[in-house]
C-alpha cells in the first residue's frame, strides 16, 4: 500500500495516495490492538508521516500537523529507548522537518524556523558521529535553505545571508565530489533560488536576479539530463516566477513577460499532472496575477 501509494503521488493523484495512507494506517491500528510489536509502531509512525507529507501538499495543514506532531512524539519515544541509534535518531529529524514544513506552508513562520533549527542542530549530531555521510550534507544544506526562507518570510533577516550562504556552500562540494549527480545540481539550484528569493523580500532585487538567473541556468542543465519534471520542475517553475517578478521590479516589462509565460507554461503543465497539489497551484495563481498587474509587481506572495 505504501508502494503504491507513492506511484499515485508521483502520477499526480494525490487524493488516492492519501486514501491509501489512511486505510494502511487503520490497518496498522487494528493490528496494534492485538500485537505489541516494536516494528509495527514503527511502521505506525512511518505512516503518519507520509500521510501528513500527503496532507501538506493537499492544503490540510491542521490534520499534516496533527498526524506530523503524532509520529514525533513516537520517535522521540523511540529515542528515549535507545538514546545510542542513529536511526532513531535520524527519525526525530525527519518529524521535527515536516513538523516545520507544515508551518511554513501555514505561513507560521517563526514556529517553522524553530523546528528547522532543531533540525539542524540533530543534524550536527550526526555528522560528528560520521563526517563523510553525504546523507547528512544534504539534509544539512536542505535544513540550512529552509531556515532562511522562513527567517526571510518573518522578516527576520540579520542572519539571513550566512544562512543560505551555508547552504550554497555545502551544495556546491556535493556537486563537486560528484558532478554527475543530477540532484546535486538540483539542489544547488533550489539553495540559489532560495537566496534570491531571500534577497527580493529585502528589496535587494539586482542582487536577488543574479542568484534567481543562475538557478534557472542550473534548472536548464538539470531538466535535459532528468526530463522528469514534477520535483525539480516545480521549484524551477518558482525560479521563472520570481526572474519575472524582479525584472518587472527593475521596469523590464519585457523581460519579465517572457520569463513570467515560461513559468505559466511549466505549471500548468505540472498542475494537469497534479491537479490538486496546493506548491502549484498557489505558484500558478501567484504567476497569473504577476502577469495581470505587469508592468508593474503589486502581486501578493505565495509560499514557497
Amino acid at each position: 500500500m505504501t508502494l503504491v501509494g507513492s506511484i499515485h503521488y508521483l502520477l499526480g493523484d494525490l487524493d488516492g495516495a492519501a486514501e491509501l495512507g489512511r486505510q494502511r494506517l487503520k490497518m496498522e491500528e487494528q493490528l496494534r490492538a492485538n500485537h505489541d510489536s516494536e516494528k509495527l509502531e514503527h511502521e505506525i509512525a512511518n505512516t503518519l508521516e507520509g500521510n501528513g507529507f500527503f496532507e501538506i501538499w493537499l492544503g490540510d495543514y491542521d490534520s499534516a500537523f496533527d498526524d506530523e506532531r503524532r509520529a514525533l512524539t513516537m520517535n522521540e519515544a523511540f529515542l528515549r529507548a535507545d538514546p545510542a541509534s542513529a536511526r532513531n535518531l535520524g527519525r526525530v529529524l525527519v518529524s521535527h522537518n515536516w513538523i516545520a514544513m507544515t508551518l511554513k506552508f501555514d505561513r507560521k513562520f517563526a514556529a517553522a524556523a524553530n523546528e528547522f533549527q532543531q533540525g539542524i542542530q540533530i543534524d550536527e549530531q550526526l555528522a560528528v558521529r560520521d563526517p563523510n555521510d553525504a546523507g547528512v550534507r544534504i539534509d544539512l544544506a536542505g535544513k540550512n535553505e529552509e531556515l532562511c526562507k522562513s527567517l526571510a518570510y518573518a522578516d527576520s533577516f540579520s542572519q539571513v545571508r550566512s544562512i543560505c550562504q551555508k547552504s550554497i556552500a555545502i551544495n556546491e562540494s556535493l556537486v563537486k565530489s560528484d558532478k554527475n549527480n543530477v540532484q546535486a545540481v538540483a539542489d544547488l539550484a533550489s539553495s540559489n533560488l532560495t537566496m534570491g528569493l531571500a534577497l527580493y523580500l529585502m528589496h535587494s532585487r539586482r542582487e536577488a536576479l543574479v542568484f534567481v538567473e543562475r538557478s534557472d541556468s542550473m534548472f536548464r542543465a538539470v531538466a535535459l539530463r532528468d526530463p522528469d519534471p514534477l520535483s525539480n520542475g516545480m521549484v524551477h517553475a518558482v525560479a521563472l516566477l520570481y526572474a519575472g517578478r524582479i525584472e518587472a521590479s527593475l521596469h523590464h516589462p519585457e523581460l519579465a513577460s517572457k520569463n513570467l509565460a515560461e513559468a505559466q507554461a511549466l505549471l500548468e503543465r505540472l498542475a494537469k499532472r497534479s491537479p490538486k497539489h496546493r506548491y502549484i497551484l498557489d505558484a500558478l495563481n501567484e504567476t497569473r496575477q504577476a502577469i495581470d498587474q505587469l508592468p508593474r509587481d503589486t502581486a501578493p506572495l505565495a509560499v514557497h
